[in-house]
């Protein structure tokens, strides 16, 4: 069998497996509730850079910066403008949104100072996205893997981006029915599994259909809590 990198593997199943349609559909909604998907754009993180080409696909520039080769190089087939770089050494033009999605967990990214560049890349008025994972109660095997330093509650999110210069438009929890199957899986089903197994056809259209719903519930009501946190915030 061939040995794949881990975004040559997101590369295979971002663009149909259901938690990255159902990230997708619900970041695009909350932008476009705010007619905030306009403009000029960066994503922090980009990986392969298919958010670039759905989530901010109504964008007239779109910026994609990745500090891994293959993931730029994957991202760039796409006819993408992807730069290979660290967050803090990035430089360019201001623009009206900068993207973290699934980023700021890192254990090499410092939270602090990712947001420090965000507020000086952004134009006045210009907003910040982010996406990340919720309770540290989620923690498992996948965390080690993907190098995770922590995650994240709402308030305390909320506060740390505030206290970068940031006005919070919209900040929520995503993922109600997932944080309890996750919950089940890091603290119990990972114990006996040796590693994680494909998911079916069939399994994928069932949570897909899980999440529309979802999706539809957390875009009416403020959750109680979830698996990740969508926070959108505006340069003050």
């Amino acid at each position: 069998m061939p040995s794949y990198s881990e975004h040559d593997r997101y590369n295979e199943y971002e663009q149909t497996h259901w938690w990255f349609v159902a990230r997708r559909n619900f970041l695009a909604s909350i932008l476009a509730r705010h007619n905030a998907a306009t403009g000029s754009v960066i994503e922090f993180g980009t990986g392969t850079g298919y958010n670039l080409v759905s989530v901010f696909s109504k964008f007239s520039e779109r910026t994609g910066v990745d500090i891994n080769p293959r993931a730029v190089e994957i991202a760039r087939t796409r006819g993408l403008n992807v730069i290979h770089s660290a967050i803090a050494d990035y430089e360019g033009p201001a623009v009206d949104l900068v993207a973290f999605l699934d980023v700021l967990y890192h254990k090499k990214v410092d939270v602090d100072q990712a947001l420090r560049k965000a507020h000086n890349q952004l134009k006045p008025g210009g907003r910040i996205l982010i996406f990340d994972g919720a309770f540290d109660l989620l923690e498992g095997r996948q965390s080690e893997t993907v190098e995770s330093a922590r995650r994240f509650k709402k308030g305390a999110l909320s506060e740390q981006v505030r206290s970068h210069g940031f006005e919070i438009e919209e900040a929520r929890y995503w993922g109600l029915a997932l944080f309890f199957l996750m919950l089940l899986k890091r603290k119990i089903l990972d114990r006996f599994q040796k590693a994680d197994d494909d998911i079916s056809f069939f399994a994928n259209g069932f949570f897909l259909t899980l999440m529309k719903w979802e999706n539809w519930l957390a875009s009416r009501w403020s959750l109680p809590f979830g698996a990740s946190i969508v926070l959108l915030a505006r340069r003050t």
